[in-house]
């Protein structure tokens, strides 16, 4: 198995500005387009946080991978309550949250482009497989926004919970990793 790892637009030594999900279904598009022109037959996209929404929006507005996993991904933009994603919508919509940002990387755009919420696209990705992973424990976004992204999606799915998982980056971990290929590999079986 062979995984690619990259920065979205905006993030470390990519160019561009961070569109806070609006555009980085097109940075997943180039890492698919690359792994194709590599040579691999199967290809399925993996993302947490807002690299899940890139990689939701990715696989029902563009296609062509044989699988989706996302951990940790909101299904709509508005509504929560957490003081984490209080912060965020901070740094992310007032000039001094830009500017923490900006010291420490991330380079956002100037604007904030509302695009439409998960829950509404995540219909359109069937019949490539999906697989919804999220924390009971995690501090953004609670397990509702998990089961919202698990109802409205089509067959194939499946959705993964964890007791002890955090928040996208947080339950990574070797054992992780070895579940997720377990499952991507099960899923682009079939």
């Amino acid at each position: 198995m062979t995984v690619y790892g990259f920065d979205f637009r905006g993030h470390g030594q990519s160019e561009g500005l961070c569109a806070f999900g609006a555009l980085e279904h097109l940075d997943v598009e180039a890492v698919v387009r690359r792994a194709r022109a590599e040579g691999f037959d199967q290809v399925v996209t993996f993302g947490g946080s807002m690299g899940g929404i890139a990689v939701l929006r990715h696989a029902a507005l563009i296609g062509g991978v044989d699988g989706a996993v996302t951990a940790s991904t909101p299904a709509r933009w508005d509504g929560h309550e957490t003081e984490a994603v209080r912060r965020m919508v901070w740094l992310a919509g007032s000039p001094w949250g830009r500017k923490v940002l900006r010291a420490s990387g991330v380079r956002p755009s100037p604007t904030f482009q509302w695009v439409e919420d998960p829950v509404d696209v995540v219909g359109k990705i069937a019949p490539i497989p999906l697989v919804l992973i999220h924390g009971r424990d995690d501090h953004f976004f609670d397990e509702e926004q998990a089961w919202a992204l698990y109802r409205a999606a089509n067959q194939p799915k499946r959705l993964l919970l964890s007791s002890r998982f955090g928040h996208a980056e947080d339950g990574y971990s070797a054992a992780f990793a070895e579940q997720v290929a377990a499952v991507v590999l099960e899923v682009v079986s079939r």
